[in-house]
């Protein structure tokens, strides 16, 4: 084979390396995105398989020169080139997307993408190596083959980077937790958890609120609800506080339980609720209330459970407590000693009244929607168990505000009001939140919404519900992405709203684009955003 053929060879090869580079970091920010977690984002490759593989039929070059090489004589060079060219074209024509949240290249996330690297190299050396021992067209053929197909399944190669790398960083993130559970044990903080489908991060906040009126208070930032974030958070921050009030998620059933074993059991454990977020990944409501429940038997021996009633999956079970101390909370329930008795809604937030044993007190906070009614006596219901009485919590709820993106009230330059609810993502949370932007009329009621993920089956049934609550409390709908709204748009149209005060857009910035065109935001405007979905669940995303 001429030189100059092996010289195209490498530097074609040079090419396709700089192109599979770009695309192993367009996965990698999938694979943050989806925590690291291997399972969830093989699914996520399963699924969208057409995202990545429609900008690379040019792949196809490769296994057809391999062909023509095996096969053919004096092609090499010409053959060779034109595989460069191609290469270079999809690097040059490959898609941009603006994240919302860009990759952020943590330690582990160079880790990942070097050993993915690493793997293509690897990958490519051993098959040219392997050809070198049959003849010179046979390296390259097997070559330009591997190299080609590798590069249009970068997603897979990142995704076994990460399952050879999980021992490494199981290792290292046992070093992070045995570090946080020593410093634990050594401090004894009171250990307050909250889990639940919906409401974890307000009633943390909440209860934060609550106790550092008395108390020297540490709470998990933001949504550090995994092992990492509570390590971290331990580690960085605790300095002899009196309380540790953490947060605690779970995708899968166990999750729960290896937090709990990581902060050396709970005092308190509190779950807000169930519902059919994640419905998806559990599979059920009764599995996910399974899942939640490791947060009951990660109590310590003497440690308090503070439960709502009102789903029927945890009532069944703490009713077969015995060596816990419960306190029953709810809404709906009226046979429990903690409960709002009255929920009210007034402008700029609720207004509860709570009901403990003998007393009662109304609780007026700034927060809204009917559905934080429950956030605000599970918080009291902690309260009460670290000795606050309930006039005292009354008062002090007054201060409290809600968190960011969690139907946060904000007014906007024009004098309209922007309701932010981009981080709720369940059922019961988004229709509340409409029906709270219903009582803006009669201002100009105007939704922002992608509706829904990881329902599973019953997806099509909750959109339906959210489009039939829309055509009731809306005046104009924006919603993001055709097939991802079909089912909201439907029942939109279902219940005789207006098809023309419907808009399909392809991204949230679209939408706000649109809406800014009619001058939307204008001092008669309530806009209320509902669930802004992360990057990897954006149907228009090409990698």
């Amino acid at each position: 084979m001429p030189e100059f053929a092996w010289i195209a060879f490498w530097v074609g090869t040079g090419i396709w390396a700089v192109l599979t580079f770009l695309r192993l970091k367009a996965f990698l920010h999938i694979l943050q995105l989806e925590e690291y977690f291997t399972r969830s984002y093989v699914h996520w490759l399963s699924a969208n398989c057409d995202r990545y593989l429609r900008t690379m039929p040019g792949a196809a070059a490769g296994p057809a020169l391999a062909y023509l090489l095996l096969t053919m004589d004096d092609i090499e060079l010409v053959g060779l080139a034109v595989w460069a060219i191609v290469g270079a074209g999809l690097a040059v024509t490959r898609p941009r997307h603006k994240a919302k949240k860009p990759l952020v290249m943590t330690a582990r996330a160079k880790r990942v993408l070097y050993a993915s690297a690493g793997l293509w190299i690897a990958a490519v050396a051993l098959a040219t190596g392997i050809g070198v021992a049959i003849g010179e067209h046979e390296a390259v053929a097997a070559g330009v083959f591997v190299a080609s197909v590798l590069c249009a399944f970068a997603g897979h190669v990142v995704a076994l980077a990460n399952l050879l790398l999980a021992p490494v960083e199981a290792r290292m993130r046992r070093k992070f937790e045995v570090a946080a559970s020593a410093k634990l044990a050594d401090q004894r903080p009171k250990i307050i958890a909250i889990t639940g489908s919906a409401g974890k991060t307000t009633t943390k906040e909440m209860v934060s609120h609550l106790l550092s009126g008395r108390f020297r208070v540490l709470k998990t930032p933001a949504s550090f609800n995994t092992p990492m974030g509570i390590s971290r958070t331990v580690n960085e921050m605790l300095d002899h506080h009196d309380y540790f009030v953490c947060e605690m998620g779970a995708y899968q059933k166990g999750e729960i339980e290896k937090l709990c074993r990581l902060v050396g059991g709970t005092d308190i454990s509190v779950i807000t609720t169930v519902n059919a977020q994640h419905l998806e990944r559990f599979g059920s409501l009764e599995k996910t209330a399974e899942a939640k429940w490791e947060i009951v038997e990660g109590l310590k021996p003497g440690g308090a459970a503070i439960l709502n009633y009102d789903v029927a999956a945890i009532r069944e079970r703490g009713e077969k407590l015995t060596v816990v101390d419960v306190t029953p909370f709810g809404i709906e329930s009226n046979d429990v000693p903690l409960r709002a008795t009255a929920v009210r809604e007034q402008e700029g937030g609720i207004e509860v009244d709570v009901s403990y044993q003998d007393e009662e007190a109304s609780v007026r906070v700034s927060v809204l929607g009917r559905h934080n009614a429950g956030n605000v006596v599970a918080a009291i219901g902690i309260g009460l168990r670290c000795g606050l009485d309930l006039p005292y919590m009354a008062a002090a709820l007054r201060q409290f505000h809600s968190p960011e993106h969690r139907l946060q009230p904000l007014k906007l330059p024009t004098g309209g009001v922007l309701l932010d609810d981009g981080y709720n993502g369940n059922p019961q949370g988004i229709i509340g939140a409409i029906e709270v932007l219903g009582s803006y009329a009669p201002k100009r009621r105007i939704l922002i919404t992608p509706g829904l993920i990881e329902m599973g089956r019953d997806k099509q049934r909750y959109h339906a519900e959210i489009g039939w609550t829309a055509a009731k409390h809306v005046d104009v709908a924006y919603l993001v992405g055709p097939k991802q709204t079909a089912d909201i748009r439907a029942a939109m149209l279902e219940s005789g709203f207006p098809e023309a005060n419907i808009h399909t857009t392809r991204s949230l910035d679209e939408a706000r684009a649109m809406l800014a065109e009619i001058a939307g935001g204008g001092p008669d405007d309530a806009i209320l955003i509902a669930n802004d979905l992360p990057d990897q669940f954006d149907e228009f995303l090409v990698i």
